[in-house]
């Protein structure tokens, strides 16, 4: 905006030269100083001007909502980040209780399988409740891991600096 109102003020430039007028210089006589000056204001301004000032005005007024619109941007990342976070460590939890549900269901199974009470059948589908327990808490453990990484970048932390630390369950 500064640069666009430059045109309404005077510009004045200056030129200066020192010289003398013989081959070889002798005596400061033959010595010529020289100053010229040119002073120049556009009193006449056209509406092309005055159209600069307004559009730089606008793109300041659209920089301004950039940069604000830029800021609620990445707060709106870094709660996400830590509301995925937070989900994530609830996740985990769920899927730790079912593994040691799963976990028990599968020993009495097995132990009633041993002692004829229960068929081949729910033995299998005993053996298939406690993989898919172990497989969704590998699953939630990486959805925590990812979870926990996306968190520590939206809160600008440098990955480096948490070499061998891991989040809490």
């Amino acid at each position: 905006v500064s640069m666009a109102k430059t045109e309404f003020w005077p510009r004045f430039n200056a030129i200066y030269n020192y010289g003398w007028q013989e081959p070889d210089y002798q005596h400061w006589e033959n010595d010529y100083w020289m100053f010229i000056g040119n002073l120049e204001w556009n009193i006449w301004a056209s509406g092309k001007d005055y159209f600069k000032i307004k559009e730089a005005k606008k793109k300041l007024e659209k920089a301004k909502l950039d940069f604000a619109n830029a800021k609620k941007m990445y707060i709106l990342q870094s709660e996400q980040a830590f509301l995925n976070f937070q989900q994530a460590q609830h996740n985990i939890e769920v899927a730790k209780q079912k593994l040691e549900s799963a976990e028990k269901n599968y020993k009495i199974v097995a132990e009633n399988f041993v002692q004829g009470l229960v068929n081949e059948l729910k033995t299998k589908d005993a053996t298939i409740a406690l993989n898919r327990a172990k497989l969704d808490y590998t699953t939630a453990r990486y959805d925590l891991l990812i979870a926990w990484a996306n968190l520590n970048k939206a809160m600008g932390i440098a990955e480096w600096l948490n070499i061998g630390e891991e989040p809490q369950e």
